[in-house]
């Protein structure tokens, strides 16, 4: 070549038929393995992508987990403050039944009174009066506990037993 020296191998194949197809084969060998090269990088790079995509996506989890307990927190106390509520009113209402019904009893009780003295027009005593309201309540605690309605007593029915 051109006075250069070449070498030995490069002098064998020359006059070598079969040295081209060699020369042709190392080339599309060099080729393929190229391609192969550029397509393993390009898999690489998508890789690469996806595993920041994957990680993206794992930081966005977190943070969504995290305030998803944050949330659960929220709503444990939202219930717990509920359910105290709940379990005050209902103490509440329990506690203002049993005032009612005492009121009812006390209203029943002087409303008979009122009855009895109307009917047997005494005079209004304060030291009789306390006695007789003292045993008309006993008297309908006794048929309040029995189911009686308070109602049902009358004026009739104490007669004997305020005399």
């Amino acid at each position: 070549m051109n006075g250069d020296k070449e070498l030995p191998a490069a002098k064998s194949m020359r006059g070598n038929p079969g040295s081209e197809v060699v020369w042709t084969n190392s080339i599309v060998a060099a080729d393929q393995a190229l391609e192969e090269a550029v397509t393993i990088q390009r898999r690489v790079q998508r890789n690469l992508k996806l595993q920041q995509e994957v990680d993206a996506l794992c930081e966005e989890l977190r943070q969504v987990q995290a305030e998803l307990h944050s949330q659960r927190g929220m709503h444990v106390s939202a219930v717990s403050s509920l359910r105290q509520l709940e379990k005050r009113h209902a103490e509440e209402t329990a506690r203002l039944r049993e005032e009612v019904d005492l009121w009812q009893v006390r209203h029943r009780i002087y409303k008979v009174l009122a009855e009895h003295y109307a009917l047997v027009l005494l005079r209004f005593s304060a030291e009789k009066l306390s006695e007789h309201r003292d045993r008309l309540f006993q008297h309908i605690r006794f048929h309040k506990r029995r189911g009686q309605r308070l109602s049902e007593i009358g004026a009739a029915e104490i007669v004997s037993m305020l005399r």
